[in-house]
């Protein structure tokens, strides 16, 4: 590892934190292999299992992971009697590798620490000592400065954060469904600012430069509208318009032979601009194509109707309290689960209903049964918020980058049941920090946009006695208690109404 690397990541190896712990810092490599390093001395463990259970802790660093998750990520539907004892026997191994101890009631951990919480994990890591988090502090610089027009320094905060990319993520580690949605993210993360700094680039008038970078990429995505366009782009502005035009011929035979789709509008408007010699062509839509939201009276109330519980105050309270926290730079997400007939789906309406209050730009509610599913979902959503039909997208991911840039700076919550497709209910999820949603499912969902999960399991006896006492009216139990207890174990799956 170079020093300039060091510098990026991690900082001077002799720092004070350093100096405390009598070493070097370590720090965590997962943007290509995964690597932990010590110093100059590589201490990632070779051990399969090992190296998966740290790449999890590492990923969520400084956050609770849960034992449940962790055992779910090693063996998935069909973990070992002793999957909790060999979890562990893992983790003490992890302490040993990384040199460190179970931080004790009273005692300050050190600036690395592998700490047992109620329930679950947590590696303590200086933020700056992992390369997910300064691709994360250097794209939002990038973006941010955008925003404001420094062009040049944002070209240059997201060609060093793209830089910290050595291959794929986490390479060299055999993932389960946990990691998996976390790459999922991280890899849309890196496609995203990869083409926003080809924007600042081409902004930049460095167009003879992306040419050659551009040509490999359409051809490793060949119906990838965006990079065709930018080529085009860069073609035309560097004086060969003839080959601008036949790349427009290209993707629009490709696009047709294997999606049957026409270009979208971005394209279509690219090609007018070349073939008119227009002096400043630029991407996007035509100014009649812009997105006009026409005005509506109310914002959309879509949420079921609400229903009483019984048995479920404290995951309630839970709940309630992470979508009102909102503290994070990303909507507040909450995910529930439970067997078929627990009442998942009442359990969401109410605490749903219990925040609609701060919400007050609009709540929507869907229930999400596939990919084709979702984009039903979302074209309702952008039509409820006064989006024309003939100005919606076809493309489900278009539709979603809409539905988010309208929620960006708005307060809405959005609910959505029987998801069960982590990857696909967090295409509906809103955009911004002002926001929240709900998300219902049957098993456990996994994935780094999802803060907090509540797990619904059978209602005791008791609780079932009082779910028919609140349905049937107590008088009419209370002549015969026995009838009532047997209902109630009958029962005791139900909740919620």
């Amino acid at each position: 590892m170079t020093a300039s690397e060091r510098s990026r990541i991690g900082g001077d190896p002799n720092n004070d934190l350093d100096a405390r712990r009598g070493g070097h810092q370590v720090i965590f490599r997962m943007l290509g292999s995964f690597e932990v390093i010590r110093g100059e001395e590589v201490i990632t463990p070779s051990a399969p299992k090992l190296r998966q259970v740290l790449a999890l802790l590492a990923i969520q660093a400084n956050r609770v992971v849960p034992t449940r998750q962790l055992i779910d990520e090693l063996w998935e539907e069909q973990p070992p009697p002793s999957s909790a004892t060999t979890l562990q026997t893992y983790i003490y191994q992890l302490r040993k590798v990384l040199n460190v101890g179970d931080a004790r009631p009273g005692i300050r951990p050190g600036p690395i620490s592998l700490q047992t919480r109620l329930g679950g994990y947590l590696l303590g890591v200086p933020e700056e000592s992992i390369d997910i988090r300064t691709f994360e502090l250097l794209a939002a610089a990038g973006r941010r400065q955008l925003e404001e027009g420094q062009v040049e320094r944002a070209a240059g905060s997201l060609r060093q954060a793209l830089g910290l990319w050595r291959g794929s993520a986490l390479a060299d580690v055999s993932v389960g469904p946990v990691l998996q949605a976390d790459l999922v993210r991280l890899n849309e993360s890196r496609y995203s600012i990869h083409e926003l700094r080809i924007d600042a680039d081409l902004a930049l008038n460095r167009h003879h430069e992306l040419i050659s970078e551009l040509t490999g990429y359409t051809a490793q995505h060949p119906t990838h509208e965006g990079l065709h366009a930018r080529l085009m782009l860069a073609l035309y502005r560097a004086g060969r318009r003839s080959e601008a035009l036949r790349l427009f011929q290209r993707i629009r035979s490709v696009l047709a032979d294997e999606l049957g789709l026409e270009p979208g509008p971005e394209l279509q408007h690219l090609q007018r601009q070349i073939l008119s010699a227009e002096p400043g062509p630029q991407l996007g839509p035509e100014p009649t194509e812009t997105i006009r939201v026409s005005a509506r009276p109310d914002p959309p109330m879509q949420l079921p109707v609400n229903v009483s519980l019984v048995g479920r105050d404290n995951q309630l309270e839970r709940l309630v309290a992470v979508l009102r926290e909102r503290s994070a730079n990303e909507p507040a997400v909450v995910a529930v689960s439970g067997p078929p007939g627990v009442g998942v789906s009442a359990f969401c309406a109410r605490a749903a209903h219990q925040v609609r209050a701060e919400f007050p730009d609009g709540q929507f509610y869907g229930s999400l049964r596939g990919r084709s599913r979702a984009a039903e979902l979302l074209a309702n959503f952008l039509a409820a918020v006064g989006i024309p039909t003939s100005r919606i997208p076809d493309e489900l991911e278009t539709r979603s980058q809409m539905f988010r840039n309208w929620t960006i700076d708005r307060k809405v919550l959005v609910l959505l049941d029987d998801v069960s497709d982590a990857d696909i209910g967090g295409l509906l999820l809103p955009g911004g920090r002002h926001s929240a949603a709900i998300i219902g499912a049957h098993r456990r969902l996994f994935g780094r946009q999802i803060q907090a999960t509540v797990d619904l399991r059978q209602l005791t006896v008791d609780q079932s006695i009082e779910l028919l006492i609140d349905a049937a009216g107590r008088h009419r139990l209370q002549r015969d208690a026995g009838v009532a207890r047997a209902l109630g174990r009958v029962s005791k799956s139900a909740v919620g109404g």
